[in-house]
This record gives structure tokens, sequence and C-alpha cells, in this order.
């Protein structure tokens, strides 16, 4: 349709695209992110629009991962991870700048956990140590990230096969659920 404004096919497309992931109908869900992509990549590169596809490549990412196609989804979460980086050092509002950190953390965490897919347990380390040492500057101790990646911490660890860090690790973050209010489950 030609004379569609080109930012609501965008939203239609990517709505389908969730729509068929919330009913697991996975290959059109990428069919229509795909085709999302392809109308915001026609779109000015404001940061609304770079925020929006590292939310797109995000959900790729997740999509590709769910099909085993490793290699795309390492490269649709490191492009959330470069959009997300883009959009932080914009001139953006404080609550969208937290929300976008904390998005940026997330995808981080998932980047590790494709590489924890792959056996590439060092790099999920990595990963998440790096994660995990900004959140710590980021957010106050009490805050749900934290345990958050203690725990993935924890998991890798045991992965890993170093069963002392691991319980450190998963230790420390089911304390912290505990004292934490909220449904954290």
């Amino acid at each position: 349709y030609p004379k569609t404004q080109k930012q609501n096919l965008y939203n239609v497309y990517n709505s389908m695209g969730a729509n068929m992931w919330n009913i697991a109908k996975i290959d059109s869900a990428l069919y229509y992110f795909k085709k999302s992509e392809t109308v915001l990549n026609t779109l000015e590169k404001t940061p609304r629009n770079i925020y929006k596809k590292a939310l797109l490549q995000n959900n790729i990412a997740a999509i590709y991962s769910t099909q085993g196609n490793l290699n795309e989804a390492l490269t649709a979460m490191k492009t959330t991870i470069n959009s997300l980086n883009s959009f932080l050092k914009s001139d953006i509002p404080d609550n969208k700048r937290a929300a976008a950190t904390e998005f940026l953390y997330s995808a981080i965490e998932n980047y590790a956990g494709i590489y924890k897919s792959m056996g590439d347990y060092q790099k999920a380390l990595e990963l998440l140590l790096y994660a995990n040492k900004e959140k710590q500057r980021y957010f106050d101790a009490e805050n749900p990230e934290i345990f958050k990646s203690k725990i993935l911490l924890g998991q890798i660890n045991f992965e890993l096969k170093d069963y002392k860090k691991a319980n450190f690790y998963l230790d420390n973050g089911i304390k912290q659920i505990e004292k934490t209010s909220g449904d954290n489950y």
C-alpha cells in the first residue's frame, strides 16, 4: 500500500510479529519482524528509531536462538547492544535512559546466554561478569537486577564446574531474593 505511512507499516508488521510469537508461530514471527526491519531501515535514524531497532533485533535474536540459529542470534543480539549504546549516547530524558540502561544489561546477559548455548562458557562468563559489574555500579544493592546477575553467574560457574563459585553466587542470589519484596520468581 504505497500511501501507507512507513511508521504505521512498521507498527503493523512489528505487532504481527509479536502476535505470531505469542501464539508460537515462530517462522511467521520472524517473517513479520524482518518486514518490520526493512521498513525501519528506511526511516530517519532518530533516537526513538534506534531504540526500536534494539527492540526489534532483540526479538529476532530470540527467534533465531529458539530455532537453533545461534550465529544469527549472536549477530542480532550484537546489533541490539550496539543500538542501545547509540541510543544511550543521544540526548534523551532520564527515564528513557534508565530503561535503556536496564535493557542494555539484560541484552548483554542474553548475549552471554547465546554463547552458553554454543558451549563457549568462558565467553559467557566474561560477559556475565561485565554485566554484573555494571549493574552493581548502576543499581542500588537491593535492585532485583543484582540478584538476577548472581543467579546467572551461579549457573555459568556450575557449567564451568567451578562449584565453589557457583554455590557462592547462587546462595547470594537466593538470599537477596528472599530479602526482596514483590513477586521475584
